[in-house]
């Protein structure tokens, strides 16, 4: 019997630990989403979702070069509010150090750190209700960073592509079953003929 499971862009998932007595160790599955869980893998115990904006450049400037040394700004990247998991929030970020030659623009990379919520117990409703929406990106407004040098740059992320991973108790497959009964059998006989 073939399973088609439900999770769209499955990255990786761990390899289950069976023992003798049939029981498995925690499973992970790490997704390119967030959606709900599949409940056929098994008992969801808690989940990870990361946005983790890739390294943009921010806009240029070109006015008022006569007043520029050497610089960085200090980039406030909004929060994020994704609807039943909350906000997603982001530590304030330093610009890479730029100076400006007379009449030349000048911009800044940046690199925003990852803003990461773990969900658990009554907290993972959202992800256990097969009818919420599969999210594929999530995107962050146009923000200015704080002034520097008497100037400020714009910024523009790229929609993030969240980093979701489901920890679970998985459900043994029936061949693993099969295998675990077939053990406890055996050991059963075993102990009756010392009897």
């Amino acid at each position: 019997m073939f399973v088609i499971y439900r999770l769209a862009i499955v990255l990786s998932v761990s390899a289950l630990v069976v023992d003798s007595t049939g029981s498995t160790s925690a499973a992970s599955l790490v997704t390119s989403t967030i959606q709900p869980f599949d409940t056929n893998l098994g008992t969801l115990t808690q989940v990870i979702v990361t946005l983790d904006p890739a390294p943009v450049q921010t806009s240029d400037h070109s006015t008022g070069f006569g007043d520029i040394d050497n610089h960085s700004h200090t980039a406030f990247t909004p929060p994020v509010t994704i609807a039943g998991l909350g906000t997603f929030t982001f530590n304030p970020t330093q610009t890479s150090v730029e100076d400006s030659n007379p009449f030349s623009d000048h911009n800044h990379s940046l690199d925003v750190g990852p803003s990461t919520e773990v969900f658990a117990g009554a907290g993972l409703g959202w992800f256990l209700n097969p009818s919420n929406p599969t999210i594929t990106s999530v995107n962050v407004p146009i923000f200015q960073v704080a002034p520097a040098e008497n100037h400020q740059h714009t910024v523009l992320l790229s929609p993030i592509a969240p980093r979701t991973t489901y920890i679970f108790d998985p459900i043994p497959e029936p061949a693993t079953l099969s295998l675990s009964l077939l053990a406890l059998t055996g050991i059963a006989l075993a102990a009756r003929r010392r009897l």
